[in-house]
């Protein structure tokens, strides 16, 4: 199990955070799993190599995100073929005991990867029980600081993980959209925000968010621009030739 996120971040960026609490909850990713900064992360990476992404959430005034019901999230790229993903992970709240004070983890829920029915999937409907402690975020921030996965700055969760690998050549953004679990709290679906955007988007299946929640560029390694380059020069001496 991760250790305690307890790391501090920038002053302003935790005020504006903290002052600005929606009634959706918002949902991102993130190349750190220590930092719950919101931000559209930028990746490179080359043909082969592969990246983790970490999901986090900030239930804000929706209260515990899952309870009776769950959280359903898909992810994709817009541009299929680059990506393929590789694994997904849930960082589940221990029910028990009372508070909950670990996680245990859950591959995929009922999701499943590179689903080839949704264009551009990496990971379609990655289901947990919950994101936030299963107390709920209205209970004493106490109860939240023996929960490994919250970061009290920012009351923020860190919710799952998904492991990407480079297959192809080219820029994409990523989208995340609602799973056909969809997102509930006491029975009520919810609207969630993605990514940085200020808007929610819908409550239903397959809602998506409105912009790129990530980037990721795949590009040539050096030694194959350099080759390619050589043999582009011998191909034009040839038919100098």
């Amino acid at each position: 199990m991760r250790r305690g996120l307890k790391f501090g971040i920038a002053a302003a960026a935790v005020l504006a955070m903290a002052g600005s609490a929606s009634a959706n909850p918002q949902i991102y990713l993130s190349t750190s799993n220590e930092d719950p900064t919101i931000s559209a992360p930028t990746v490179m990476l080359e043909p082969g190599e592969s990246t983790t992404l970490y999901i986090w959430v900030i239930p804000g005034e929706a209260g515990n995100v899952g309870r009776e019901g769950g959280l359903s999230l898909s992810i994709g790229a817009d541009i299929p073929g680059l990506l393929t993903a590789t694994g997904a992970e849930i960082y589940n709240p221990q029910v028990v005991p009372f508070p909950p004070q670990g996680r245990w983890t859950l591959p995929l829920g009922e999701g499943t990867l590179n689903d080839l029915s949704v264009e551009g999937s990496l990971v379609q409907s990655l289901t947990a029980i919950s994101a936030t402690s299963s107390v709920g975020i209205d209970s004493q921030a106490g109860e939240f600081d023996l929960d490994p996965m919250y970061d009290a700055s920012t009351g923020a969760f860190l919710h799952a993980q998904i492991e990407i690998q480079a297959t192809g050549i080219g820029s994409t953004d990523l989208w995340m959209a609602v799973g056909s679990g969809r997102i509930v709290v006491d029975g009520a679906p919810l609207s969630p925000i993605f990514g940085v955007d200020a808007e929610a988007t819908g409550s239903l299946a397959g809602d998506r968010s409105a912009g790129a929640v990530a980037n990721i560029t795949v590009v040539p390694e050096p030694g194959s621009l350099v080759l390619l380059g050589l043999g582009g020069l011998t191909l034009l001496r040839r038919r100098r030739a």
